[in-house]
């Protein structure tokens, strides 16, 4: 019998109950995902299904993430399927992706008391490190990490023999750079009407609390809440709009060649047609100030925009993100935050990585005895 493996989300649509009732049998693994968080994932091309030449659903892999590192979320083969290397097909289709757009790792969060385990260390997937799961759970959680096969600076492999001597390496590639993302009015609207993934959009809104990055607004975002609120003396969510730090406001003149390129990418029918409306062009605008500002990404419910992220990323290094893909950042920024980097030299070796709040003490002592005044490591500290 013979497998494929679709990826495209028109393809998707008519499986996506399955997944869900595949994931919601299996919340020991997986944990729970809102239904909007497969719908976002699918119009991404983050969600693929694994079906046999009849088209019945066998399995599906779902994944995230933030370029450069690419993190699994789910990976799933029906009981009646398993032993024909789906699974490791999945991982490896989903690895092939990541090396065709340089990403540098791939990481699996799993839970340390699954037999799971076992698969994910023959695919090559090694324990990073262990965190602590939910309370409820009390479970250890194994943070698996796999480096594709992308140049890196610091590949031991490419070095010349005669320079091995150094024993640099770095054992883990991911990295989470500084990030700033602006959010789209219908993601404040799926807050203020209490819309399906409300609770998403509550966790989104805490985002930068983790220290993970910073949310803003475009000035198109204030300007569009402006015109619908007009008839309005006390507009509440106009009010939270203005206390979000708001990109500059950028001329059309200057927008105009960006919006020009956007429109075939995001609505390429409509634009063909010659019939995007207002709110269309709207969208564009949004994006297109991201993209002059040169900032992370742009977080959006809309499907268009969703559906057309990977081009964006592509021809202007724009992120596109829904909700649900900021808060699994959030909730597996340990799992693409651990780089550590080791080397030694002269018989010395020293190991640079995060420390846990319970090391607190003795890093202090560390720095103190550096020569470093108590008051100044609690500084450092502070900023660390």
């Amino acid at each position: 019998m013979s497998f494929k493996i679709l990826k495209k989300c028109d393809l998707i649509e008519p499986y996506i109950d399955q997944v869900i009732r595949s994931a919601d049998q299996n919340r020991r693994s997986f944990g729970f995902l809102p239904r909007p968080a497969y719908q976002e994932h699918a119009q991404q091309g983050r969600l693929w299904v694994c079906t046999d030449d009849e088209g019945a659903y066998c399995g599906h892999l779902i994944f995230g993430g933030k370029l450069p590192s690419l993190h699994v979320l789910q990976i799933f083969v029906q009981k009646e399927n398993r032993g024909q290397n789906l699974a490791c097909s999945l991982l490896h289709e989903l690895e092939k992706y990541g090396e065709k757009y340089n990403c540098l790792s791939i990481s699996a969060r799993v839970a340390a008391d699954l037999k799971e385990n076992q698969f994910w260390e023959r695919q090559g997937y090694k324990v990073s490190q262990q965190i602590d799961g939910g309370k409820t759970t009390g479970r250890r959680i194994n943070v698996r990490v796999k480096d594709l096969d992308v140049p890196s600076l610091f590949d031991p492999a490419e070095f010349p023999s005669e320079t091995q001597h150094t024993d640099l390496t770095v054992k883990t590639k991911s990295t989470l750079a500084s990030v700033t993302y602006a959010v789209d009015v219908n993601v404040i609207l799926d807050l203020t009407k209490n819309r399906s993934n409300a609770a998403t959009v509550q966790q989104l809104l805490g985002f930068s609390m983790y220290g993970s990055g910073q949310i803003c607004v475009t000035h198109e975002f204030v300007s569009e809440l402006e015109k619908q609120s007009h008839e309005l003396k006390h507009d509440p969510l106009l009010s939270l709009s203005k206390s979000l730090p708001t990109l500059p406001e950028v001329s059309t003149k200057v927008l105009e060649p960006i919006v020009s390129q956007l429109r075939s990418t995001v609505f390429p029918e409509r634009h063909n047609q010659n019939i995007l409306s207002d709110n269309d062009e709207s969208d564009l605008n949004h994006i297109a100030q991201c993209i002059h500002h040169e900032i992370t990404g742009f977080i959006t419910s809309e499907k268009a925009i969703l559906r057309a992220s990977e081009n964006l990323y592509h021809s202007f290094g724009i992120e596109i993100l829904s909700p649900s893909d900021i808060v699994a950042l959030v909730t597996n920024s340990s799992a693409d935050t651990t780089a550590e980097l080791s080397f030694s030299h002269d018989g010395s070796s020293l190991t640079i990585t995060n420390f846990d709040e319970k090391d607190r003490k003795d890093v202090e002592c560390f720095l103190i005895e550096q020569g470093i005044t108590k008051s100044e490591s609690s500084q450092i500290l502070i900023v660390a």
